[in-house]
């Protein structure tokens, strides 16, 4: 992914969108992404649902988020909760709240 050509997802309030690629996601509210989800950096201040495979260079939840599919990142920080119903492969994590995997959890 070349950050340079991709474009941005933002969600301000409540709303649900379709994944894809992008460069930097940024939930604010409460948001629903129904897809594949593919960025180098996914931020969530409030509660987001994603509907797919995620994978992202940096993961960082404010809030809560529940994710359907399996997940790749190099770091995820979780400020609040997280639900993960796939298996999730990372390099680092930075945790204070809570967060449940379902499946394995490889970093």
């Amino acid at each position: 992914m070349e950050n340079d050509t991709l474009r941005h997802l933002t969600v301000t309030g409540t709303g649900i969108t379709s994944g894809g690629t992008f460069n930097k996601v940024k939930i604010r509210g409460e948001g629903t992404i129904n897809g594949d989800l593919h960025c180098v950096q996914w931020k969530v201040f409030g509660t987001a649902d994603a509907n797919g495979f995620v994978k992202a260079k940096t993961i960082d939840i404010f809030g809560q988020a529940n994710m359907k599919g399996n997940v790749e990142a190099e770091s995820i920080k979780i400020f609040g909760e997280a639900d993960i119903e796939g298996h999730v492969t990372l390099k680092d994590l930075n945790l204070r709240g809570a967060v449940h995997i379902k499946e394995r959890l490889v970093g």
